[in-house]
């Protein structure tokens, strides 16, 4: 944070030109630092970056609307969100505006907030009622026609919605929207895991990669034949090479002193040592598993080997330990999956010389000398019931593992974000089971003999 305020400033003052800083949300959750104190040092740090708007998105409400509400207050620029519907009086809610045009230099700058279509699972999940997400370009059009009557030169939607790439081709909202909103929008301000740079028609569609690891650059550029051109570029943003802000790192370091104190609270105790162990079936990765089932109350949970960082030992567990098992928290979601769809899932699981994910809800047989797709013998479910390929069954999972390459057969799947997180699943999981904690029976994944 510290060393993105840095590269702000030297951005502005290589340039020497007019700025408008803005973000496309998402802004308060997913740091210690910053969810230990529900949010606040997050609005501190964006108060001193200058933004001149964000975008409001999901997550910010992970806390309760009232927290957010309160977060919006202490801010010193406006949140924006112009598909928000009040469900009662089908206007927008008056807690939050849908523009605001800003000068830079002469220069009026329009800039429309557009939260994304998931959003209504995730407020639905978190509790936030009365409120409907209006998807798609229909929603935005009243907003960008306020701008322009308002003189806009240049307009600019900031869509807290992801835009992924790959093999030379961008989707996601974002993009659908550029490609409805030619003429009305200039610039797409979009959100995404890895940021990505498309031109879709006349709408430039740009996206920086996220925790404040990249600065993208969107310069308006007034050509020899005096026409107008938008060049991209994008800077990473290396804490090691930019010396920090001061003022920005003093408020980290005190929100990262309490996080860290909140942080050695004891959650539970463990009985014994709980190890990844050397196959995908694994006592941590079984009790992590029964954690996010537990916690979204799916059928089923599958957990990425890849995301458990270590063992926990036996004795104590602190909050913080749990974080750095995780290695950080990521935010967990529901899929309604089909039996068929399930199965795919559990083949993918055995695709590699071992299991590469842990289970909950199931007992699986498996030949592993099977050729990869066809190693899946049989699935019982917890009830005592075979998996049936056409039934429809709830899976839950971590959103970032709902979205891998390893598992492209859930790109389809209705999704319910949830506000738990996988941190906070297995603590609240950990401090419900009688203590100390003993590993969870074993042989869920069965290599057939």
């Amino acid at each position: 944070a510290a060393a993105l305020a840095t590269a702000l400033e030297r951005g502005a003052d290589e340039c020497a030109c007019p700025t408008v800083r803005v973000a496309p949300g998402g802004l308060l959750e997913g740091a210690a630092a910053s969810d230990a104190a529900t949010g606040r040092p997050a609005v501190e740090v964006l108060n001193r970056l200058g933004l001149a708007a964000t975008a409001l998105g999901a997550r910010d409400a992970v806390w309760s609307l009232d927290t957010l509400r309160r977060r919006m207050a202490q801010s010193r620029f406006p949140w924006l969100a112009a598909n928000l519907v009040d469900s009662a009086s089908g206007r927008r809610p008056d807690w939050v505006v849908s523009h605001r045009v800003v000068d830079a230099g002469g220069l009026r700058v329009g800039l429309v907030g557009y939260v994304g279509g998931d959003a209504q699972a995730f407020f639905r999940s978190a509790g936030v009622t009365g409120i409907v997400v209006r998807p798609g370009a229909a929603a935005l059009r009243e907003a960008l026609g306020a701008v322009k009557r308002e003189g806009a030169d240049l307009a600019v939607v900031l869509a807290h919605a992801a835009v992924t790439c790959g093999a030379g081709d961008c989707a996601g909202e974002p993009v659908e929207l550029a490609r409805e909103l030619a003429g009305a929008a200039d610039v797409i301000v979009a959100a995404g895991d890895s940021g990505a740079v498309v031109r879709v028609g006349p709408v430039q569609v740009v996206a920086a990669r996220p925790g404040g690891a990249e600065v993208a650059t969107v310069d308006l550029v007034r050509t020899v034949v005096e026409a107008r051109e938008l060049r991209v570029s994008r800077t990473p943003v290396d804490p090691d090479r930019l010396p920090p802000d001061s003022a920005v790192a003093a408020i980290v370091d005190r929100a990262t002193a309490r996080a860290d104190s909140l942080g050695r609270r004891v959650v539970a105790r463990v009985k014994l040592p709980l190890r990844r162990g050397a196959r995908g079936d694994s006592p941590l990765g079984d009790l992590v598993a029964d954690a996010q089932r537990n916690a979204l109350r799916a059928d089923v949970a599958v957990v990425s080997d890849a995301t458990l960082a270590g063992d926990l030992p036996a004795g104590p567990v602190t909050q913080g330990e749990l974080r750095a098992l995780h290695g950080g928290a990521r935010a967990l979601t529901t899929l309604t999956v089909t039996g068929g769809v399930l199965r795919q899932v559990l083949e993918a699981a055995l695709s590699d010389d071992r299991p590469v994910l842990h289970v909950s809800g199931v007992l699986l047989r498996y030949d592993p000398r099977a050729p990869a797709g066809r190693r899946v013998r049989r699935v019982r479910l917890s009830d005592g019931s075979d998996l049936k390929d056409k039934r429809s069954y709830t899976l839950a999972l971590a959103a970032p593992l709902a979205r891998s390459a390893r598992l492209p057969m859930l790109g389809g799947a209705p999704a319910a974000p949830s506000t738990a997180t996988d941190t906070d699943a297995l603590a609240a999981y950990l401090q419900r089971l009688p203590q100390p904690v003993a590993p969870p029976e074993p042989g869920r994944l069965q290599a057939a003999r």
